[in-house]
C-alpha cells in the first residue's frame, strides 16, 4: 500500500478577517520612497498608492499565468522568492514607466 499523503487545508483571511494598516500599497510606496533614486526624481504625475495596488494586481496576475504555484514546477526557479520578487519589480516597473 502506498504511503499516505497529509493533507493541508488552507484559508485566505486577508481582507475578510485581516485588514492590514496602513493600507499594503501605501507600504509599499513608503518603502519605495524611503530609498534614495528608487523611484525617479521628477514624474509628471505624483506615483499614489492607487497606482500601486493596480499595477500590484496587474503583476500577481502576469506572474501567477507565468509560473503557476510559484513556478514550483520550473526547473532553475527560485521559487516563492524570486516569484515575489518578479511581482513587486513588476509593479514598480509599472508605475514608474
Amino acid at each position: 500500500m502506498p504511503p499516505r499523503r497529509a493533507l493541508l487545508l488552507t484559508l485566505d483571511a486577508f481582507n475578510t478577517i485581516f485588514h492590514p494598516h496602513p493600507p499594503v500599497a501605501t507600504q509599499y510606496l513608503s518603502a519605495a520612497r524611503s530609498i534614495p533614486s528608487f523611484l525617479p526624481p521628477s514624474t509628471t504625475t505624483p506615483i499614489t498608492p492607487h497606482d500601486i495596488s493596480t499595477a500590484f494586481r496587474a503583476s500577481y496576475k502576469l506572474q501567477a499565468s507565468l509560473y503557476p504555484n510559484y513556478g514550483r514546477e520550473v526547473p532553475n526557479f527560485n521559487g516563492p522568492t524570486e516569484w515575489w520578487g518578479n511581482v513587486i519589480r513588476g509593479c514598480f516597473a509599472t508605475v514608474t514607466g
